[in-house]
């Protein structure tokens, strides 16, 4: 289920938060993803803590070795390259907090809270699930079924039923409002659970789209969000439903006929060789082929506009192209 590093991670934070006098404990998509059993080797691991953050993390330095960074303004801090370990380059840690809004679209103001507020500020029901550390090593150590074990996970918003119905539901009214990434998480997640929006959930998201709320979000983190659909295995249904949903038209500069040639367009990635549509890095990855191609239909200072908003480079952005032009020009052909 996971490597042996990070076993021995858990066991000695484990041993750590009972020194130091904390709760330590396993948040979000680490929990949600055991519960639905899909694999956790990529899964990065939220650790939540009630007690003293910074003293935590500085004697765990002394332990483990690597540079620990604080950041106080959302009680969050990491451990960069620690030494006893090879494989695990960063460890993320913050405190139980709650957040607060100054406007729709901003990031959030943060203060200190126990582990049931915490969960309440999060996006999803399915996502407001905590296991504690121990309980987590006791589940690993145990031949019992998860599923079966399910008094040892802290769920008091509902999730684990919600995860059975591969039901998507937000916590608050103003959910969407506050942070309208969360309509792209919405639809992404019932893509890839082949699941259902709650009702009330979509009707606010329908609300929030009709409202303008995806305006008060940068164009960075627009497509910060728009990275996140092209790494999913199922990004074309993923990107047809933001598309059906209206999204798309809200944040691409396009009119209706050009967003839906560009639906057409993204489906066609799943046909590409693996080398051009794969997250690999050093080619084009499909997030940089969906980028050209919305490119393609922006005039020249609208196109410019996007890269700076992206911070790409000129130099990126034209290496892209090239890469594009000799690998894939009949994509940008298509009708």
């Amino acid at each position: 289920m996971i490597s042996e590093e990070h076993h021995r991670l858990f066991h000695l934070l484990s041993e750590h938060a009972q020194e130091q006098n904390c709760k330590i404990y396993i948040v979000g998509g680490y929990v949600r993803d055991l519960l639905l059993e899909s694999s956790l080797a990529d899964q990065d691991v939220d650790f939540i803590l009630e007690g003293d953050l910074q003293k935590f993390v500085q004697e765990l330095q002394r332990k483990i070795g690597g540079e620990a960074k604080f950041y106080p303004r959302f009680l969050t801090a990491k451990v960069c390259g620690p030494t006893l370990f090879q494989t695990i380059q960063e460890i993320d840690f913050a405190h139980a907090r709650v957040e607060a809004y100054r406007s729709p679209g901003s990031l959030p103001e943060v203060s200190s809270s126990t582990i049931r507020e915490d969960l309440y500020r999060r996006d999803f029901s399915i996502n407001a699930i905590a296991l504690t550390l121990s309980g987590f090593l006791d589940l690993l150590a145990s031949e019992e079924n998860q599923v079966q074990a399910l008094d040892v996970f802290l769920d008091p918003f509902g999730g684990i039923p919600d995860l059975e119905e591969r039901k998507i539901r937000i916590l608050h009214e103003k959910s969407f409002e506050d942070d309208p990434t969360r309509i792209f998480r919405a639809l992404r997640y019932r893509e890839r659970m082949g699941g259902v929006l709650e009702t009330r959930t979509g009707s606010l998201l329908e609300q929030a789209l009709e409202s303008g709320a995806l305006k008060n979000i940068s164009t960075f983190r627009v497509f910060q969000e728009l990275r996140k659909v092209f790494e999913e295995s199922c990004y074309s249904e993923i990107f047809s439903t933001l598309t059906e949903y209206g999204v798309i038209g809200h944040i691409l500069l396009l009119e209706s006929e050009e967003v839906e040639k560009l639906r057409q367009q993204v489906a066609l990635l799943q046909s590409l060789p693996e080398s051009d549509s794969t997250r690999s890095t050093e080619k084009l990855s499909r997030f940089d082929i969906f980028l050209l191609l919305y490119a393609s239909y922006l005039e020249a200072q609208q196109e410019k506009s996007l890269v700076n908003d992206l911070g790409v480079g000129k130099a990126r952005w034209q290496s892209l192209k090239k890469l594009a032009a000799e690998r894939i020009p009949h994509l940008f052909s298509q009708p």
